[in-house]
């Protein structure tokens, strides 16, 4: 997850999240999907550089040599548009979970609605 100095503008903070994705794929990294959040509200003012109540926010999700997340990080530092960036080891559940297809749902028939007093009936015989 990068968070982007909102101060930067939409261009810059774009042009800092392809230099992630670029240098993931440049140490051989497949990028499966990226989602820009876009600008958000953030919790708490960040103090670092400058006191940031809002900023943008981007997700890429990527498989790599073990490796590759070290140098990332690094190139995450030293990138002046982000203000913090983090890595995490997606497990094999959130692997599935983006395989696998939503199955339909399919609709289901509701035989007659009987009142209590009939079903009362037929169950005391």
């Amino acid at each position: 997850m990068l968070i982007l100095d909102a101060g930067v503008g939409d261009e810059r903070a774009a042009a800092a999240v392809t230099k992630i994705e670029d240098k993931i794929k440049s140490l051989g990294g497949e990028i499966s999907k990226t989602d820009k959040l876009g600008l958000k509200r953030l919790a708490y003012t960040m103090r670092s550089p400058k006191k940031a109540t809002q900023a943008y926010f981007a997700v890429i999700f990527f498989t790599a040599d073990p490796s590759v997340p070290n140098e990332v990080q690094k190139t995450i530092k030293v990138t002046e548009e982000i203000l913090r960036g983090g890595l995490s080891l997606a497990g094999k559940e959130a692997k599935k979970k983006d395989e696998t297809k939503e199955e339909e749902i399919q609709p289901v028939v509701v035989g007659e609605i009987k009142s209590v007093d009939e079903g009362a009936k037929e169950a005391i015989g």
